[in-house]
């Protein structure tokens, strides 16, 4: 190491000089680098980071291994925080003790999300006593430490001054009390999503990768801040949180896990679909047809996919009947969307719905709408062609919803 130039850059996979077992290297300064440990000990956080000089070290680069392990410090504490984040949504029921309980917790999800992003770029681990520009995010342009200290402060002194107040008094004031915990909460969702869209994408998973979540092994289709699409085949196209879900990695010996799809056209719509989720976020990708037909912000009875009208059961697998729809199995379901243009037979259990597919200014109105997604994933790109799908879609919801309630037996 002595006649070689050092070339080691964050990111890359070494070989521990001690040990053997293989690191990446999560920070590197002068002629100090620190090695992200690869399980980390939920006893020890402070270990999260492991400092060894490069003086003398012999230790060599290598491709990161297949069964590399998934995260980083940083992830360690995002987790705890997205975790705690819940348990701040306490309901406040004009009692001084609601109020304190809710500034502590607030309080220790500020310092999650400050040892999140420090122990994750490198920076001094006295939280609150420094401000640098690695605070800052490049994309957002958002000053996240000025964030975290207001919002640390905030919950400190409401705590404080509840305390200090018996809960007659605070009762007494409720109506100016109560208000002090929204823009908590608003600064507590406004920090982690910044920590996330910082942290997440720093995390080495790519596309091509082959990892197991929920049980299923797929490949890594599309990564967007904290969710990664994952292809399994047969099984469908999973979007999980990097967060929430607990990922394994595999390597190329894994990828006969993955059973082909029944239907390469309609599963390739869903991947771009669900890929590219943002062009109509307000509507959920149906595993049966493939396209985004069910709309998710709005809480009435009709639950199925306004384009095929399948419910969506997440349970079910290509080749097992659904309860919810029928007994179909998807694969049936599929072949009778493509050439019906819904997936409801003669004897169906819900004539209503079939009636509102049926009626001819259900199928007009479908087909144009069918024929703006197709191109819409040929042209690849948003603006008006996606705000007038979402009109469209909208419309059809509502013809079909009125088609319904005209049905008459």
């Amino acid at each position: 190491m002595n006649d070689i130039p050092i070339s080691f850059h964050r990111g890359d996979w070494l070989r521990h000089p001690h040990h053997g077992r293989c690191r990446v290297l999560r920070v590197r300064d002068a002629a100090v680098t620190a090695f992200a440990v690869d399980r980390l000990d939920p006893d020890k956080p402070s270990e999260a980071l492991i400092d060894l000089p490069l003086a003398g070290m012999s230790a060599t680069p290598i491709p990161r291994p297949g069964d590399a392990p998934i995260g980083s410090p940083g992830l360690y504490w995002l987790r705890l925080a997205h975790k705690d984040l819940r348990n701040v949504h306490i309901p406040l029921a004009h009692d001084w003790r609601d109020i304190t309980v809710f500034a502590r917790r607030a309080e220790r999800v500020f310092i999650l999300l400050a040892k999140a992003w420090a122990s994750e770029f490198g920076d001094p681990p006295h939280l609150w006593q420094f401000e640098t520009p690695t605070w800052i995010d490049a994309v957002t342009d958002v000053n996240l430490f000025a964030m975290l200290r207001e919002g640390h402060d905030k919950a400190r002194r409401l705590c404080a001054e509840a305390e200090a107040l018996s809960w007659r008094k605070i009762n007494a004031a409720w109506d100016e009390w109560s208000p002090r915990c929204t823009p908590i909460l608003v600064l507590l969702r406004n920090s982690i999503e910044v920590a996330t869209e910082a942290i997440c994408p720093h995390l080495d998973i790519f596309e091509g990768d082959i990892i197991e979540v929920y049980r299923h092994v797929g490949t890594v289709h599309g990564k967007k801040s904290d969710y990664v699409i994952l292809d399994c085949g047969r099984n469908g196209v999973i979007s999980c949180s990097l967060i929430r879900a607990t990922i394994t990695r595999h390597g190329p010996d894994h990828r006969d896990r993955i059973p082909p799809p029944s239907d390469p056209i309609q599963h390739a719509r869903w991947l771009w679909f669900m890929t590219h989720h943002s062009f109509l976020p307000d509507w959920r990708v149906c595993p049966c047809c493939g396209y985004p037909g069910e709309r998710t912000d709005i809480d009435d009875d009709l639950e199925e996919c306004v384009l095929c009208g399948w419910d969506e059961d997440a349970s079910t697998g290509d080749e097992e009947p659904s309860l919810m729809n029928d007994d179909m199995t998807l694969s049936y379901a599929r072949r009778h969307f493509a050439t019906q243009g819904h997936i409801f037979p003669a004897e169906t259990k819900s004539p209503a719905l079939l009636h509102a597919h049926e009626l001819p200014e259900v199928r007009k109105t479908k087909k144009v709408i069918l024929e703006r997604l197709d191109a819409l994933m040929q042209a690849g790109s948003e603006g008006e062609l996606v705000l007038t799908l979402s009109e469209d879609l909208d419309r059809l919801r509502g013809m079909i919803l009125d088609g319904r309630a005209r049905y008459t037996p």
